[in-house]
């Protein structure tokens, strides 16, 4: 998108962009800890379970390197809006690698730990019924924040989402439910 289609930046920008700059700003210091925090975890695991079997190992340390690539990227995209493209209504306009870190990393990495929960609940109790559910659902989430980066990706721009809203709803609205359905059981 040239610079030329962009609106001019009104006066009361800052009143105005006040809560999406906050969550923006805080969404990579968020993954920050969440990072130290899978770090941590990480390091708990192989301490506690040094005889563990090797695919659980193996998993384990998949799900922390695409943890810290997730990390890493989020935080390239931020340093772009607010540090060197400080100002910069276009540089704050592009998506960079947003698409590719949030919904396809992101579904990736829920994937993998909802295939490990199936797995375990195949173990523990045969019911096969409750496993194939779990690991439809995962795949539908794999596929649709496959397909929400991809059409974020194609878009290139925030402000073009709303031309695309419905390939972006869609998504959204198979994905949350589906979230709320796999996450629900295991609270209780």
């Amino acid at each position: 998108m040239s610079t030329s289609q962009l609106p001019p930046i009104p006066s009361t920008i800052a009143q105005l962009s006040a809560f999406s700059w906050s969550h923006l700003q805080l969404g990579p210091v968020r993954r920050l800890d969440g990072a130290s925090f899978g770090t941590t975890v990480s390091d708990i695991y192989y301490i506690a379970f040094p005889k563990d079997r090797t695919l659980p190992k193996v998993i384990v340390s998949v799900v922390y390197i695409l943890e810290l690539a997730q990390t890493v990227l989020s935080t390239r995209d931020s340093f772009r809006n607010f540090g060197t493209g400080w100002g910069n209504i276009v540089d704050l306009n592009t998506v960079g690698w947003l698409w590719f870190s949030v919904p396809v990393l992101g579904s990736i990495i829920c994937c993998i730990g909802q295939l490990f929960y199936a797995w375990r609940i195949w173990i523990l109790s045969h019911k096969s019924y409750m496993t194939v559910v779990i690991v439809l659902i995962a795949l539908v989430q794999l596929g649709t924040g496959v397909y929400s980066g991809a059409v974020a990706h194609i878009i290139g721009d925030f402000s073009e989402r709303q031309s695309l809203i419905f390939r972006l709803l869609l998504p959204s609205l198979i994905t949350l439910p589906s979230a709320f359905a796999l996450h629900t059981p295991f609270m209780f």
